[in-house]
């Protein structure tokens, strides 16, 4: 039975409860509601857990009898369990253009093999970057910046032109949203990055900002999915390992902290001068820390002056300065982080989302540059150290 009036996000306290990271509580709540509430609530979680097993044994017929929760089960499929296991629920709810183009991804996708290695990451500018350099289909080596906030590797529309590289066009999205550029889709046969070798692989192509020298953007979460992989910034190196490799690393000495995700991208818990905790994005494509105006707000810290700058992969927007803060991933009480100067800057929600992660801003550079971090297969976790002093990027 579908339910008789569309959901509010604003005024659903379960949905809220998911949409802040209060998961033990909305996994309480959950329990005792109907059975359609229920299992909507079951899969959004899933899906935030990377939970394939979990969101298998949620029956879709409960799902199918509300639009709404359906789209929200398709696309926990489509992000969660693969592309191929979507397609039965996308096909139908295919009267929606971008409903659509993830099936023109699904279609277009084909597996992919992977070879171990590691590449060394170097600075862009203007946003000092992390960049590596990529073959792709054996053309010559081109810069790319490594992002941890982009859901998937993108290729710059200028560089596919000049390079005669196939692009699909998607459809145009009716909810059209500043940090999600039109829909386009390029299939290429290799991405080459030092020793890293990728086989058959499907990526977005947008047109990058002009203050963006880069043929693209690379996901290492994306790419490097169901393997264990390393930044070592310290170090400037980006590891892709072998099955067992990651047993050489002491990363059981180092910080853990858990991952949760949203249609492909990345968030972690984390707090600012130890007081005010949030929901950040893990994004190596922002050259600051940044938080939302709501979680300033929030915090206390005045919407300072506004300026235009270039702070992220988007190029120039409108930002405020919100002074010298403290941001930490994880443990709140931890007293070697240095202090930085944060930025603030909106963050936009998809409407149609019924609980999408209510993001607090951006684990940006500032925080990366000292960091070594080890990524396991499943995404579920991510192990962390520091180290007292970085070796400058060549």
């Amino acid at each position: 039975m579908a339910f008789a009036v569309r959901w509010n996000r604003r005024h659903d306290t379960d949905l809220t409860a998911i949409m802040q990271g209060r998961w033990m509580s909305a996994a309480r709540k959950l329990r005792h509601r109907d059975l359609l509430k229920a299992a909507l609530g079951q899969a959004i979680l899933a899906s935030r857990f990377r939970n394939a097993r979990r969101l298998l044994l949620i029956s879709p017929e409960l799902l199918r009898a509300n639009p709404e929760a359906h789209r929200e089960y398709a696309l926990a499929l489509f992000h969660t369990v693969g592309p191929q296991a979507a397609v039965p629920e996308l096909t139908m709810l295919r009267e929606h253009s971008d409903i659509r183009n993830l099936l023109l991804a699904a279609r277009l996708a084909a597996p992919t093999s992977v070879r171990s290695g590691s590449v060394t990451l170097r600075d862009s500018s203007p946003a000092a970057l992390p960049v590596v350099d990529i073959r792709v289909n054996e053309l010559p080596p081109a810069a790319f910046i490594v992002d941890t906030g982009a859901a998937n590797t993108l290729l710059s529309r200028r560089f596919a032109s000049a390079n005669q590289l196939p692009v699909t066009d998607g459809e145009p999205d009716p909810v059209p949203l500043r940090n999600r550029p039109p829909f386009a889709l390029c299939r290429v046969a290799s991405l080459a990055l030092g020793g890293i070798r990728i086989a058959s692989a499907l990526l977005n192509v947008a047109e990058l900002p002009p203050q963006i020298e880069a043929a693209g953007l690379f996901s290492p979460f994306s790419a490097f999915r169901e393997y264990w992989w390393e930044l070592d910034f310290p170090r400037n190196t980006l590891h892709l390992l072998r099955t067992g490799e990651q047993s050489r690393i002491p990363y059981r000495q180092w910080d853990r902290t858990s991952l949760y995700h949203d249609g492909g991208n990345v968030f972690v818990n984390a707090w600012l001068n130890g007081r005010h905790c949030g929901m950040f994005l893990l994004d190596t494509g922002a050259g600051a820390n940044i938080i939302t105006p709501e979680f300033a707000q929030a915090a206390g810290i005045p919407l300072a002056k506004w300026d235009i700058r270039t702070v992220d992969i988007q190029g120039s927007a409108q930002v405020g300065d919100a002074g010298v803060q403290v941001l930490t991933v994880g443990n709140p009480d931890a007293s070697d982080e240095p202090p930085s100067r944060i930025y603030i800057s909106p963050y936009a929600l998809d409407s149609r989302d019924l609980a999408p992660i209510q993001c607090a801003g951006f684990v940006g550079m500032p925080w990366f540059r000292r960091r070594r971090i080890l990524i396991p297969p499943d995404q579920k976790h991510m192990y962390f150290t520091q180290e007292p002093e970085a070796i400058p990027a060549g």
